[in-house]
């Protein structure tokens, strides 16, 4: 606490609002827009490899919240006026504090694409970010380092056992079923804990929503990436306007989705896993079929 305290003696209104947006970049939702640009337009191979370690380690890191349930840092510390986060961050700070979300999911990004693309400047923004995203959770009085440094561990194990599984097995049909099952059980592990904790009044279920979205997320996903491998097998070649509409359909129908489901029904934990598990099967499934159907995306010979 003495360091985060130590950071709010350095804030000012410019750099608060610098810290939110490096802080944005880290929040999951951008995340995946990034990962599904990557899918749909630039090399499907490893937007696999870095999907399967974004949701393998934020299923962990959400595990690890419900397990532990350590309150943020201004609940941590009961005098306010030692301590206080920044108000304009509250919004992403969502759940338990432990692990940090946000390092997990740019330790995951930022690490795997530079192992998937070693050019220069790649290195060097991926460096940077590394540094400021998790800073930034810091700064805002979001996290603790203890937090922030267990996140960046769990992201860069899940990395280190992906690559090696990906790299054996990328380039063959052998392991789809596998890694579908393995990631469908993971899902189902995770529900499990949190709703089972939600039910008994162990942790309330705004608490632990967020370990719902990251199931549903990896359910989408998996069948997605299943039916994709076995049958569809696109190519992410084409001209810039058509990967342009390509990403806006994407992203067009994962917000339809998502405010269709938020207006038929109330948040639930069926709603939410609903909810998200039907928006990355559209991202990662629905969309590159639709794309192809359109003429907009061509099959792989």
């Amino acid at each position: 606490m003495q360091f985060l305290e130590l950071l709010m003696k350095i804030r000012t209104p410019a750099l608060d609002y610098f810290m939110l947006g490096i802080s944005y970049i880290g929040t999951p939702v951008f995340i995946t827009g990034l990962i599904v640009w990557i899918y749909l337009n630039i090399n499907k191979r490893t937007a696999y490899g870095i999907t399967l370690s974004f949701l393998v380690s934020g299923m962990i890191c959400q595990g690890l919240k419900v397990i532990f349930r350590i309150p943020r840092p201004w609940i941590l510390q009961s005098d306010t006026s030692r301590f206080y986060p920044v108000e304009k961050a509250l919004a992403t700070a969502t759940g338990y504090s432990f692990p940090s979300i946000h390092s997990q999911s740019a330790a995951t990004f930022c690490e795997s694409v530079v192992h998937y693309n070693k050019k220069k400047p790649v290195v060097i923004t991926a460096a940077v970010m590394l540094f400021l995203i998790p800073f930034s959770r810091m700064y805002l009085g979001c996290h603790t380092p203890l937090d922030i440094t267990v996140g960046f561990g769990v992201g860069t194990l899940v990395n280190l056992f992906i690559w090696h599984l990906w790299n054996r097995v990328s380039r063959t049909r052998v392991s789809d079923g596998l890694i579908t099952f393995f990631l469908i059980g993971f899902a189902l592990i995770l529900i499990f804990l949190g709703t089972s904790l939600s039910f008994n009044g162990t942790v309330e279920f705004t608490l632990m929503e967020d370990s719902l979205k990251t199931a549903g997320l990896s359910l989408g996903f998996a069948v997605s990436f299943f039916l994709e491998r076995r049958f569809l097998r696109f190519s992410t070649d084409g001209s810039l306007p058509h990967k342009l509409f390509r990403f806006l359909i994407a992203l067009g129908g994962f917000l339809l989705i998502s405010a269709l489901m938020k207006q038929i029904a109330q948040a639930s934990a069926v709603v939410t896993i609903l909810r998200y598990g039907l928006g990355s099967f559209w991202l990662f499934g629905i969309t590159p079929l639709l794309c192809v159907r359109l003429g907009i995306m061509k099959t792989e010979r």
